[in-house]
């Protein structure tokens, strides 16, 4: 593959970031959500195995969009939160050097110094984002039967998942995405930095894991089902001062360098007053990032169509603007029938499909590569207490698990990590049993007798989710039961296959994963 990677001042860039940033003062209103029955969920075999060789010559075949819920045709999605109104700089200004008292250590020397040629591996980071074992336990039972089995479940190595911040006992999408990404407990309102000021990762150098990836010369990859400044991928490349300031972030992981860059926030890419594929802009700063893309060798495409007729073996750099904002619609079921939108964006790619086209860019490159992938989709139907988009989302999630263990397989010298931060909603299933009314003919309760709300297929006060057959052929109907719209500690469960899984064992706190990642990517074991 051609290098596309020049000098990359990592620690200068960090603090001019945390400058250059301003915090919006509103987020984004949820799209809505289908109402409708899960069904059998889609295969993609045809992907994993396109994407289990190293180097590929095909361009990727369309799988078929996965049709577990009729979707109608979807109006224009909702409009993004207002643009920050400070003026962003096209590029990053020189800055004072670090204060802090880890002596700070050049991009170019970050792992040359510890690794030897055989001693490292690529790395598949998968950030299914709010899930915790109830709910793959809850999509088991929909979609395979009580005792079937999930592509999750045939990850061989596991660990209980801790994910605490520093200041706080509940992780959070960016405080959790940066202590992935850098290897220290921080903050929990962090983006890339510990609150306002720059971190010195695990490793002892003023930079994410990431970035040194960057810096080393190896393929990098960001993949969302999200929008392009979500932090589950974005925290990984940006450091601000506030997740809200979705211009800044969206600049700095355009032009990080990062060659491969698929997910949904075209808006975030353009001005106000331009008209894009999906929608208007609504950057403040005038600043034109699709076409400072394309002026940069990137090839930019806007839908799984034109994402599948692509030759990727002659594909070096490319954006992916799949959506105005989300490739999903993630407000509740009720608000989703009113305004007749489906769960997810139909020409947008899934996140298996994306994971497919990335790995075919990044294997081509012969000295490894890091992909982080987020499935945005299990957390926000998650916070929006919407339970057929929470297991749509999961559903769509096992896909990519099955995609990635396949090609973890075919090439062991890949780790496959994979974790979510925290437990969106408190998602749990209730099933029938004596005295208490779940009945497959009759709608659910509004809520348990302790006022936790339910829902059924169709949101609130419909009929049940029916489980796929037991191994005695009974169906069973559950509900959905919700804790609360906001992230919980849950039971995380980190999972792993391929290179080094084996360092995920018991129990890992969420620097731990950084740690393996690390020890993969470099070659170096940091205590």
């Amino acid at each position: 593959m051609t290098k596309v990677f020049a000098v990359f001042a990592i620690a200068t860039a960090t603090v001019a970031a945390v400058a250059a940033t301003q915090a919006y003062d509103s987020k984004p209103s949820r799209g809505a959500i289908e109402l409708a029955q899960l069904g059998t969920p889609g295969a993609i075999a045809g992907a994993a195995a396109q994407v289990a060789a190293p180097t590929m010559a095909k361009p990727p075949a369309a799988t078929p969009e996965p049709t577990p819920i009729q979707q109608p045709a979807q109006p224009a999605q909702p409009a993004p939160p207002p643009a920050a109104t400070a003026q962003t700089p096209p590029a990053v200004a020189p800055a004072p050097a670090t204060t802090q008292t880890t002596p700070p250590a050049t991009p170019a020397q970050a792992p040359a110094a510890t690794t030897r040629q055989g001693d490292t591996g690529n790395v598949i980071f998968f950030h299914p984002d709010g899930t915790s074992i109830s709910h793959w336990q809850a999509l088991r039972m929909l979609t395979k039967g009580p005792d079937g089995t999930l592509e999750w479940d045939l990850l061989p190595e596991s660990a209980l998942y801790s994910g605490h911040m520093s200041d706080a006992l509940t992780g959070t999408s960016n405080g959790g995405a940066t202590v992935h990404a850098y290897g220290v407990k921080v903050q929990a309102t962090s983006f890339g930095l510990d609150g306002d000021k720059p971190i010195i990762a695990a490793s002892g150098r003023p930079a994410s894991i990431l970035q040194e990836a960057l810096a080393a010369g190896k393929a990098t990859g960001l993949v969302q089902t999200g929008h392009i400044a979500e932090p589950g991928t974005a925290a990984f490349i940006a450091s601000v001062k506030s997740r809200r300031n979705y211009d800044e972030i969206a600049r700095q992981v355009v032009q990080s360098g990062v060659p491969v860059i698929l997910g949904g926030g075209e808006a975030m890419l353009l001005p106000k007053g331009i008209r894009g594929v999906h929608g208007d802009g609504s950057r403040e700063d005038g600043l034109d990032l699709v076409a400072w893309a394309k002026a940069n060798g990137y090839t930019v495409v806007y839908t799984r169509e034109e994402l599948a007729k692509l030759d990727l073996s002659k594909v070096d750099k490319l954006l992916g603007l799949f959506a105005r904002w989300h490739t999903f619609n993630d407000q509740t079921e009720e608000k989703n029938a009113s305004e007749g939108l489906g769960l997810y964006q139909s020409t947008a790619p899934t996140v298996a499909e994306m994971s497919a086209a990335a790995l075919k860019i990044l294997s081509r490159d012969p000295d490894g590569f890091m992909l982080v992938v987020e499935e945005e989709g299990t957390d926000n139907f998650g916070n929006a207490n919407n339970a057929p988009g929470t297991l749509e989302a999961l559903r769509r999630a096992d896909e990519t698990v099955g995609l990635l263990h396949a090609y973890v397989k075919a090439n062991p010298n890949t780790l496959l990590l994979m974790a979510a931060d925290s437990d969106a909603g408190g998602m749990q299933v209730i099933g029938p049993r004596s005295g208490k009314e779940i009945a497959a003919d009759k709608p659910v309760p509004k809520a348990s007798p302790n006022g936790a709300p339910l829902d059924g297929v169709n949101g609130t006060g419909s009929l049940p989710f029916l489980s796929a057959p037991d191994k005695s052929f009974k169906r069973w109907p559950f509900a959905i039961a919700w804790a609360t719209d906001d992230d919980v500690s849950g039971a995380i469960m980190a999972k792993a296959a391929g290179r080094n899984a084996g360092l995920v064992k018991g129990r890992i706190d969420n620097t731990g994963i950084y740690r393996v990642m690390y020890r993969t990517l470099f070659g170096r074991t940091i205590d």
